[in-house]
């Protein structure tokens, strides 16, 4: 029976019938969600990469209703990338077709250029603090393969001299910039940047260019650069990790008045010369 019977039947039918007709109507589209996420479940768990970009990439032209986009796309150390997938499911509302509802998936991402290290699966939820919807992402599926995160790890410390946390990966609230939106004002950062750079702290500086974080980075070799100009003696370590940090391939989370974008690492690089 199709959805649209089913809706003519219960126009007329009791209300047991109606309340069938409903679960009905809920089981079809919860169906219809279910299967992608199972799609995107089954792939992830090949562990293939290469399949998983493939699949994400054509999702949006494959199917109706879906977008899927990378939010973020980046070298995280020599040979290992960290990636944000974001895929927006559409059901348009049976009575008014110009009304969706919108179900979100979020799948943060480490491989190395053929093979998934680590990922976790997560769907958009809301719930109610202090009287205020708040959105979070509870996980449905997650994996990590120790070995080669053992490596990355390695391979972090020997381009940056410092840890790789976790709690730092897939940060998205975090943008490298100044004079943001309508009232041109800097982000956090900047201002904690700022205090660095005038009070000469070199120690945070070098502390937040050893995170995970790739935009605290940024603003640590923009930190350092400012300290150079003004006559500072840049150490041989310290050159190697913001040369390291500069070279890295991807893009970075920017800001510069109202206008908030992904602007290639390599670009910002240019605005530094150590």
């Amino acid at each position: 029976m199709k959805i649209e019977q089913l809706r003519l039947f219960s126009s007329c039918a009791s209300p047991a019938m109606r309340l069938l007709t409903l679960t009905i109507l809920l089981f079809l589209t919860h169906t219809l969600f279910g299967q992608l996420q199972t799609d995107i479940k089954n792939i992830l768990a090949t562990k293939d990469f290469l399949s998983f970009k493939k699949y994400a990439d054509n999702l949006s032209s494959r199917q109706t209703h879906i977008k899927a986009y990378w939010e973020v796309e980046r070298e995280i150390a020599t040979g290992f990338e960290e990636r944000i997938l974001i895929v927006e499911k559409s059901v348009p509302e049976k009575k008014d077709p110009n009304i969706s509802t919108v179900y979100t998936f979020r799948v943060n991402l480490l491989s190395t250029d053929k093979t998934i290290l680590f990922y976790n699966l997560m769907e958009r939820k809301s719930k109610k603090v202090n009287n205020e919807w708040v959105e979070y992402y509870p996980t449905i599926d997650t994996y990590q393969n120790d070995s080669l995160f053992k490596i990355l790890k390695t391979t972090f410390f020997k381009s940056f001299g410092g840890q790789i946390k976790k709690q730092e990966l897939f940060v998205d609230s975090i943008v490298y910039g100044s004079r943001c939106s309508d009232a041109g004002v800097d982000p956090l950062e900047k201002m904690y940047l700022d205090h660095f750079v005038e009070v000469k702290d070199k120690t945070s500086l070098l502390k937040w260019l050893q995170s995970t974080n790739v935009e605290t980075q940024l603003y640590a070799v923009e930190g350092f650069y400012e300290l150079k100009k003004a006559g500072y003696k840049i150490k041989d370590n310290e050159l190697l990790f913001i040369k390291n940090v500069l070279k890295r391939k991807g893009t970075a989370r920017t800001c510069s008045g109202c206008i908030y974008s992904r602007e290639k690492i390599q670009q910002i690089a240019k605005d530094f010369k150590f």
